[in-house]
């Protein structure tokens, strides 16, 4: 998120080369956490107005987009040889072959969300209160409101999208850790809210 906030606040080769880095690594860790891209394209976003000015500032920064892009692939580079070495493809998808796939439009939104073996809110009740304070961004942090709350939605809902939506054996919805920084956003705006 500090980074996403830097390439945007003052654009710089640097920055731009550690954000693609830093998500490259998200990306070998769990291909699904590249959904953080639409956090980062949304930060500082508050109006529709805004997103064309999003687009037109990507766009006269194509040297820096390149950069990013450059350094996510480099990063990814030992892997995808890897994958090739082993079994002749660049991408692999190892879940294949367990019958699991991911169905977008066919969620499990109750029991990823509400389930006594798996549900997120009722494993991490705390996380109800993170929820709540979302709106609150608007007051406390406005240019991260809009990317939160995106990404959040896309998140859990991808995450639904599982067919084995329980991800296996383990307390509360732990698809969903990757995801407990952007709540924190919420959990601090309404701490922040209360607290004056």
């Amino acid at each position: 998120m500090w980074l996403t906030l830097r390439v945007w606040e003052r654009p710089r080769i640097l920055s731009a080369a550690a954000l693609g880095a830093a998500l490259g690594l998200l990306a070998l860790v769990r291909a699904t956490n590249l959904m953080l891209l639409v956090f980062c394209l949304l930060v500082g976003v508050e109006r529709r107005n805004d997103l064309l000015r999003r687009v037109r500032s990507l766009l006269g920064h194509l040297d820096l987009v390149s950069v990013g892009a450059g350094v996510f692939l480099l990063v990814l580079m030992p892997q995808a040889a890897y994958w090739y070495r082993i079994t002749r493809a660049l991408l692999v998808d190892p879940y294949r072959e367990q019958g699991q796939y991911l169905d977008l439009f066919h969620p499990h939104l109750e029991g990823v969300l509400f389930s006594v073996s798996k549900g997120l809110f009722f494993w991490t009740p705390l996380l109800i209160l993170a929820v709540a304070g979302l709106p609150l961004l608007l007051r406390t942090a406005r240019t991260v409101f809009v990317s939160a709350v995106v990404y959040l939605a896309v998140a859990v809902w991808v995450v639904a999208s599982w067919s084995i939506w329980s991800y296996g054996y383990s307390f509360g919805m732990r698809a969903l850790i990757d995801e407990l920084p952007v709540f924190a956003l919420g959990l601090a705006a309404l701490i922040e809210t209360v607290r004056v």
